[in-house]
């Protein structure tokens, strides 16, 4: 079994410990496995240990994976931006890829989960999606890189993990421990109210003129 297909069943198995915790029905949590970044194989690994949900960043990377794992009929894409429509030519009639169209609110709809995760492996740029879930008071599970710039602290601010299972093992005993998820949330937001906010940036412009 590979490192991936490992993590999977770690992370799985953490969740359903979760949810009889809770008093939840098995299977009541949904997991959608972020695959942008991972080449078709790693995706059909996966998919064999029994993940069906897939999220992707782009859609020109959704569909060329798609494409190249038309055999999975049950595999399920989910696309989540603005403007949908400019993106049905490109998808066409694959019914495996669902378009959410945009989030009005990304902080309120951040606020109604549990915990954001940015497993971020490339790119540059601001990390907004950080900056978003700590205005919304959620804990944060991230790689190095996207968390990079925002001189935030591995345990004080966020969870920070670089590799999948440690990555997976962050994720599940989040959903389990209300306290420290509330913990990061609340630490989160005040390092964001600290130094992100509209306010701070201009007075830090004056301090400079």
């Amino acid at each position: 079994m590979s490192l991936l297909e490992n993590a999977w069943q770690a992370a799985k198995a953490r969740i359903a410990a979760a949810e009889r915790a809770a008093g939840r029905a098995p299977n009541s949590v949904a997991l959608l496995a972020v695959s942008k970044t991972f080449p078709p194989d790693a995706i059909r690994a996966v998919y064999a240990a029994g993940q069906r949900a897939f999220g992707e960043n782009y859609v020109q990377e959704a569909v060329a994976k798609a494409a190249a794992l038309a055999d999975l009929p049950a595999l399920e894409w989910r696309l989540i931006g603005r403007s949908p429509e400019a993106v049905m030519g490109i998808v066409g009639r694959d019914d495996r890829i669902r378009l959410t169209g945009p989030v009005n609110d990304a902080v309120a709809a951040l606020a109604r989960a549990k915990l954001a995760v940015v497993p971020l492996l490339s790119g540059s740029g601001t990390r907004f999606k950080i900056l978003e879930a700590w205005a919304a008071g959620r804990a944060v599970v991230s790689t190095t890189l996207g968390a990079e710039g925002l001189d935030a602290r591995d345990g004080e601010h966020l969870v920070i993990s670089d590799d999948a299972e440690t990555f997976a093992t962050a994720i599940a005993r989040l959903l389990q421990d209300d306290a420290l998820r509330a913990r990061l949330g609340s630490a989160g937001r005040a390092h964001y109210l600290d130094r992100f906010t509209w306010p701070v940036a201009w007075r830090a412009l004056d301090d400079r003129l």
